[in-house]
């Protein structure tokens, strides 16, 4: 057996003889093979996005995934703010891989990681009744944020190619604590 393989028991901890799961936060589990039949709770997406550090750590201090998404959601237009919340949700359940990253496996043709993500995202969407795919609005508030986190967050001497142009507000850096708390209420503001 291969060193990197993992053991029977840690096989069957993860697996009750129906497929393969993660528990989530509130206790829910999560199968890869039944994406649309999963339980989506607000508050697991909540809790796993402020525990999900954004640039896969490579930031000045810790910044979540959350907080990013609370951001998204106050700059966009009006029928996209719901939308930008969520843009990032899947990410609860397959964590922030770096964009560099997908299209670096694309390139090599592995697209299994990016058809699960955006198979994750689409569900989301439509059990929380945004339309799929994500709005380019917010693809381009999620570019400003890159900068304005790029601006914030890594080293003055850092290269900044081709960014759009950043937000004036600074990144606060919330406790995931407090990233977790923003994100339900404005999930609630928007849903009420």
């Amino acid at each position: 057996m291969s060193k990197d393989a993992p053991s029977a028991h840690a096989r069957e901890t993860a697996n009750d003889g129906t497929g393969f799961y993660i528990r989530t936060f509130m206790g829910y589990q999560f199968f890869w093979h039944r994406i649309k039949e999963n339980e989506y709770d607000i508050r697991d997406i909540a809790h796993a996005l402020s525990m999900n550090c954004r640039w896969t750590g490579h930031v000045k201090r810790f910044y979540s995934v959350a907080e990013h998404c609370y951001y998204a959601s106050m700059q966009a237009p009006d029928p996209h703010k719901l939308g930008a919340l969520l843009h990032d949700a899947s990410e609860a359940y397959v964590h922030d891989m770096p964009s560099p990253l997908k299209w670096f496996l694309a390139e090599k043709g592995f697209t299994a990681m990016k058809d699960l993500e955006d198979e994750i995202d689409e569900t989301i969407f439509k059990r929380f009744g945004v339309p799929y795919p994500v709005d380019p609005a917010i693809k381009l508030v999620d570019q400003r944020l890159l900068a304005t986190e790029h601006r914030d967050l890594m080293p003055e001497n850092s290269e900044r190619k081709a960014m759009k142009e950043p937000y004036v507000f600074p990144v606060m850096c919330y406790s995931p604590e407090m990233a977790e708390q923003l994100y339900l209420k404005r999930f609630q503001e928007l849903t009420v």
